[in-house]
């Protein structure tokens, strides 16, 4: 991702689109991530609070339902689901940068795919919890799971215990 330091007209996340849980932490709000379960619905449940997100003209329930349990992210039939509801939920602004997290064993053969996927579905105008949002993703960088969670000067080893893949790094 291009360093900018003019960030008035965008905002940065960090998503973790994982087989159990999603969360989203925004560049201005590190304190209060957003986390989820990664469960998408088409039927209203009965007795839940869940997020209400319609994309593409087709009403979804986040939070509920079954776990997308594919191995590889990029077949995961939900992720924009995923995706899109985690940045309404976590950004205000409607120009966003994300970075994403691929298990290590994905990161060299899906991250283009993933970045194609995202990028060629950038531009959405949707509606989460009957508030109207534009949302526009003006930049994808995909990196290892857990990467993403330290600075940049960080000295050790990482583990990334997900519900799919342990991912273990040397920085």
């Amino acid at each position: 991702m291009k360093n900018n330091n003019n960030y008035s007209n965008f905002e940065v996340l960090g998503i973790d689109i994982g087989n159990r849980t999603c969360e989203a932490v925004s560049q201005f709000n590190y304190e209060k991530p957003v986390v989820f379960d990664s469960k998408v619905t088409i039927v209203k449940p009965l007795m839940t609070k869940c997020n209400e997100l319609i994309l593409d003209g087709v009403k979804y329930y986040v939070g509920e339902g079954k776990l997308d349990t594919d191995y590889s992210k990029v077949d995961n039939k939900h992720y924009l689901v995923l995706l899109y509801t985690l940045i309404a939920l976590s950004s205000k602004s409607q120009n966003n940068k994300i970075v994403l997290g691929l298990p290590i064993s994905q990161v060299q053969e899906d991250a283009s795919e993933l970045i194609n996927l995202i990028m060629s579905n950038s531009h959405k105008e949707i509606k989460i919890d009957g508030t109207q949002r534009i949302i526009n993703i003006t930049d994808v960088e995909v990196l290892p799971e857990g990467v993403t969670t330290v600075s940049d000067d960080f000295n050790g080893i990482i583990i990334d215990i997900g519900a799919g893949t342990i991912d273990c790094c040397l920085m």
